[in-house]
């Protein structure tokens, strides 16, 4: 989160983040030896596997905080310029006649869209779970929709919320005979067209 500045994954639903070392430590502490700690899912989540073992107070893992910490302190600035990207981003779309959607309706873009305010100039937020298809997401205007519904729309960009599912959606746009400019969710938004 903090090396990609993505204050979209920053939401009261994620009540706590950790690095590995001290989610490791937390677990050591109450007695759990840990067998296997990564991150996963094209390094979006840190999963933990452990077994019970007796508590070990005295034995932290070390951690060098000073990179952590200069990270945290200038989050706060890089997530307004990252924000400020966005919306300028949006607005010439808007201003060039472009239609955009966004694929994904999952936290991701509940936070994207809340924390840039964004309603206009999105035609709707495509899902794959019918489901969530003819709803919307909290706090945010446009309809969720299913990717068929971009035939009648025939959108000139799409922002993915989930890049690890760029290559599906790419197969589930040709089916469809659509090619718009495909725009990754990520610090800088470059884009996925190459």
């Amino acid at each position: 989160i903090l090396d990609e500045c993505a204050f979209w994954d920053i939401y009261y639903e994620h009540c706590s983040y950790f690095t590995g070392q001290s989610l490791g430590n937390l677990f050591r502490r109450h007695g759990f030896a840990v067998r296997d700690l990564r991150l996963v899912y094209d390094g979006q989540y840190l999963v933990i596997e452990t077994r019970q073992s007796a508590p070990d107070r005295g034995d932290d893992e070390a951690q060098d905080l000073t990179g952590l910490l200069a990270k945290a302190r200038a989050f706060a600035g890089r997530s307004r310029a990252a924000r400020d990207s966005w919306r300028q981003r949006f607005a010439g779309w808007r201003e060039e006649g472009r239609k955009v959607a966004l694929w994904g309706s999952g936290s991701k873009a509940v936070g994207f869209m809340t924390g840039l305010n964004l309603d206009a100039g999105v035609l709707g937020v495509v899902d794959i779970n019918p489901a969530k298809q003819g709803w919307y997401m909290p706090g945010c205007e446009p309809k969720i929709i299913a990717p068929a519904e971009l035939v009648d729309h025939r959108p000139d960009i799409i922002v993915i919320m989930n890049p690890v599912y760029l290559d599906e959606i790419r197969a589930e746009l040709d089916g469809l005979d659509l090619s718009p400019q495909l725009v990754p969710l990520n610090a800088d938004g470059g884009d996925a067209n190459g």
